[in-house]
């Protein structure tokens, strides 16, 4: 079998590092989504430890999460250090999925009913 190309691999994954940087597009959808989950009569303690609440607060800390991860980014590229990138690359995958995960899961859940069981 043969090897893939490299140069291919690298433009997927550089492809693929676009997607959380994208996602900052998304985030009006996100928080009007996350809007239309908030719990309705609990108390003030019991949202603030609910995963809505969590959730809510990751959205809302997204983009300057995103736009630090950029700026870091580009001075790692300046100082020409690789790992840095690849932890920065890691971190920001991780936050990606901390706040898109429940609504993905949420959405793939509504339109997929047997995934619905796996969320109740």
């Amino acid at each position: 079998m043969k090897d893939p190309d490299p140069h291919s691999l690298r433009a997927l994954g550089r492809g693929l590092d676009l997607l959380p940087g994208f996602a900052v597009l998304a985030l009006p959808f996100a928080f009007a989504l996350w809007t239309l989950g908030a719990p309705g009569d609990g108390s003030a303690a019991e949202i603030e430890t609910s995963w809505w609440f969590r959730g809510y607060v990751a959205l809302l800390l997204y983009t300057p999460a995103m736009a630090l991860f950029w700026i870091a980014g580009r001075l790692a590229q300046r100082w020409d250090l690789p790992w840095v990138a690849v932890v920065l690359r890691v971190l920001r995958w991780a936050l990606f999925l901390l706040v898109f995960g429940p609504l993905l899961l949420f959405l793939a859940a509504t339109f997929v009913p047997p995934l619905a069981r796996l969320v109740v």
